[in-house]
């Protein structure tokens, strides 16, 4: 599956590669013979050709995303180039392909009112348009820069793929008791994301969105509407130890969010949690008018994981990054 992951995202490279050359030579030839407009089919022509979709199924292509993703997840900056940011080089290259879509869209619709309204003091061209706005000033990535950051990252994650085959090889030659989950070796972004792989898949939801990717969640870790129009807030906390005070802070900052207390609250904890704690939390949830509180300790929702969503463990725990049941 990553083979053919990446001889996709190769063939699509040779195709962005080869919408860029031709916009250049249309813009900078100036004793072509042939009209620009003529000449610009051509470009509409490559651009249809990148819009091609991909010989993989979507689940396919998500796995492979996340998993690039998960083997990026060292880095201390998202990856860049250009005017454009992702968390791995191949998704870097699907945001670039996309952009280059809809600048030629919007480029060719310019240009074209440019010719017909006579508000516009001068016509121009969708190629021209788009070599001044796109190229010259190098807010897309260079499909060269591109090729060896995605190169780098091909090595890297085969590297990492083989390493975790060899050792999931190795471990099931040998017969051993199930250890715990350590979440204390979580980093808060990959519980949360945890917690929120693990919601999507064992309620129904209108919606669900996870506040705290962004890194100002007001209390809110991650907020959702069930199927039965009950409003869910759930808050985690990776810690070995809960503290109450810890808890009792973000449900306060809830409470006096905008979007008002939910119905129903949740505390997803890594760690243990003690019956003093408990207790005084759900005494305070419920002062605050918050109807409905639940707090799961590490040990708790470890066994939540194991019994309702084991495809989660061997991706986030066990270190499989593609399971051979379909999580989705």
């Amino acid at each position: 599956m990553l083979e053919k992951f990446f001889s996709e995202h190769e063939a699509a490279l040779e195709k962005y590669s080869e919408v860029l050359v031709k916009i250049v030579e249309i813009t900078t030839d100036q004793h072509d013979p042939y009209p620009a407009d003529r000449r610009e089919r051509e470009v509409t022509t490559a651009i249809g050709n990148l819009r091609s979709k991909y010989d993989m199924f979507s689940t396919e292509l998500m796995t492979v995303s996340e998993f690039l993703t998960l083997v990026q997840s060292d880095r201390h900056e998202p990856i860049a180039c250009g005017d454009l940011t992702a968390d791995s080089a191949h998704w870097l290259s699907a945001l670039a392909f996309s952009q280059t879509e809809k600048a030629w869209e919007s480029c060719k619709s310019i240009a074209h009112r440019s010719a017909t309204d006579a508000s516009y003091l001068y016509s121009t061209t969708a190629t021209d348009l788009f070599y001044k706005t796109w190229i010259e000033p190098k807010k897309l990535p260079r499909p060269n820069d591109l090729a060896s950051l995605m190169r780098s990252e091909r090595v890297k994650a085969l590297m990492v793929y083989d390493k975790r085959a060899t050792l999931q090889e190795s471990a099931s030659n040998v017969a051993k008791a199930v250890q715990p989950i350590h979440f204390d070796d979580f980093s808060g972004h990959q519980f949360e994301r945890l917690v929120f792989a693990f919601l999507l898949r064992t309620e129904k939801w209108r919606t669900l969105e996870w506040y705290g990717q962004s890194g100002s969640d007001g209390g809110r870790d991650i907020w959702g509407e069930r199927d039965d129009g009950k409003t869910v807030c759930t808050l985690c906390a990776n810690w070995k130890a809960l503290t109450a005070s810890k808890i009792i802070d973000d449900l306060n900052k809830i409470a006096c969010a905008t979007k008002g207390s939910p119905d129903v609250a949740w505390a997803v904890c890594g760690g243990s949690v003690s019956a003093a704690t408990r207790d005084k939390v759900k005494e305070h949830a419920k002062n605050i008018g918050i109807a409905e509180f639940h707090i799961w300790s590490g040990q708790e929702f470890e066994e939540r994981l194991r019994r309702d969503a084991q495809a989660l463990l061997k991706r986030f725990v066990n270190g499989e990054a593609f399971p051979s049941e379909n999580p989705y």
